[in-house]
């Protein structure tokens, strides 16, 4: 029957390997397989193309799918044209949900990255679902509704990932601006907790000066090298953030001010060595650390705090 071969295919149970179909009944489901067809596309056939109108949606029984963008579907084709692509996809997927909700263009291109076979499910099927089946009809949206919130939730994360990165000489790290939002939370736990909050200031004090004299290279080089042996110390709580062009704070939550000076030497230890690896040529680098602990009497936010980081009032000077 078809519910063994989906079975074959997904190698379990329809409703545990299709998010579709979790909470249906066998029955039900039979009712929708029944509604729907099951297709078949050899590797590199494409399934929906960006910029189409589609009613349909489809669930990967067994395959691999590719959600691309082409630069030119004719020159691909032909081995010339190249393709970006967004993401993967594997049996018990489903992709195409907007197009049949409404009946919108498609967004992407999606092709077969190996032979495989999907389940059709078309606008028309989901009516006589409705009519017939109302219980199956009603689980098999709320399924559809849970994936949705499961693609925007992902696509929210990646884009907060995207922006929230610090650009600047492309360290990875966190924007100042979302490095502040974690603050202001730290300090807050620590004003509600009377937890002590203690960061670590580092400073490239002659940043520009390398960049006038070896170049923007030689200036990123340090930075990155700065970066990297700071996180290699890090505790999993502490969380390291850069607030301009030379300058990083370590922000050590739950950490006395003792505590904190012990991490700073070990901090100024690693900065002794000479010879900052990374850096393309030897340079004369001139670094400053500071420790400041924050004071829960003063009530100070997130952005004073940090400013205290660039003025020197308050800072302990080690």
């Amino acid at each position: 029957t078809l519910w063994d071969l989906l079975k074959l295919r997904l190698g379990k149970d329809p409703q545990k390997g299709i998010p579709l179909f979790k909470g249906l009944s066998k029955t039900q489901i039979y009712y929708i397989l029944m509604a729907g067809a099951l297709q078949t596309y050899e590797s590199g056939k494409i399934i929906m193309k960006k910029g189409e109108v589609s009613h349909s949606m489809y669930a990967i029984i067994s395959g691999k799918l590719e959600v691309v963008d082409m630069t030119d579907e004719g020159s691909f084709k032909k081995g010339a044209g190249t393709k970006r692509v967004f993401s993967i996809l594997q049996a018990g997927d489903v992709v195409g949900e907007m197009g049949m909700i409404r009946s919108c263009k498609r967004s992407a291109t999606v092709i077969a990255a190996e032979p495989a076979e999907l389940l059709m499910i078309n606008e028309k099927m989901i009516k006589r679902l409705q009519w017939l089946y109302p219980p199956a009809a009603q689980r098999f949206f709320f399924n559809l509704m849970t994936v949705l919130c499961d693609r925007l939730e992902n696509l929210t994360t990646c884009f907060l990932e995207e922006t929230a990165t610090d650009k600047i000489a492309v360290t990875g790290l966190r924007r100042l601006d979302f490095s502040m939002e974690m603050l202001e939370k730290e300090i807050s736990h620590s004003q509600r907790f009377s937890s002590p909050l203690t960061m670590i200031v580092v400073c490239v004090d002659n940043l520009m000066e390398i960049v006038e004299k070896s170049g923007y290279k030689t200036g990123n080089a340090v930075i990155l090298q700065t970066m990297n042996l700071l996180i290699s110390h890090m505790r999993e709580k502490d969380f390291l953030c850069r607030v301009d062009r030379e300058r990083f704070c370590l922000v050590l939550p739950r950490t006395t001010e003792e505590e904190g000076t012990e991490l700073l030497k070990r901090v100024r230890t690693l900065f002794s060595t000479p010879p900052l690896s990374m850096v393309p040529q030897p340079v004369d680098v001139r670094m400053s650390f500071r420790l400041l602990a924050y004071d829960k009497e003063l009530k100070k936010s997130a952005v004073a705090f940090l400013r205290d980081a660039h003025v020197g009032k308050a800072i302990k000077c080690l």
